[in-house]
């Protein structure tokens, strides 16, 4: 039998940043509630291997020592090292985009590059000014959107 190993775009020697934290964030083997916590955190501080990130107005009930040892062990075996973990509530001090951020950011690029590509193509315009047609914005979607 053979194995594939998935390929990221972070290489586990290369710092945690506010550049590749959203990235790190997305490959981690995490589920549930876990998964939702990190997706929208963003990064926050490393000093040495004391990694702090943001969760703006995550409930404390949220925070529980079982879910951040979760995470914690989840790093650890994304990034192969172990860290020490903490979750401040200070989005105005963080740095760059959370996973969902970024995920939100490219969907919303793929939505105006299939709305261009509609408005720009010269049959549909064709189509519309020979029937005095409309197209409706909501019915444009990008080709990979279900």
């Amino acid at each position: 039998t053979s194995s594939t190993k998935t390929t990221n775009a972070f290489s586990e020697n290369e710092p945690i940043s506010a550049t590749n934290w959203g990235l790190i964030a997305k490959n981690l083997d995490l589920g549930g509630m876990n998964r939702q916590l990190i997706l929208g955190s963003r990064f926050y501080r490393l000093e040495q291997d004391n990694l702090m990130i943001s969760c703006q107005n995550a409930p404390k009930t949220m925070l529980t020592p079982d879910r951040m040892q979760q995470i914690v062990d989840a790093l650890k075996n994304t990034l192969g090292k172990k860290l020490h973990l903490e979750i401040v509530d200070d989005d105005d001090n963080a740095l760059g985009e959370s996973a969902r951020q970024i995920q939100q950011r490219i969907e919303k690029e793929k939505q105006q590059q299939a709305q261009h590509i509609i408005d720009n193509h010269p049959l549909v315009n064709d189509v519309l000014n020979k029937f005095n047609g409309k197209i409706r914005e909501d019915s444009i979607h990008p080709l990979d959107q279900k």
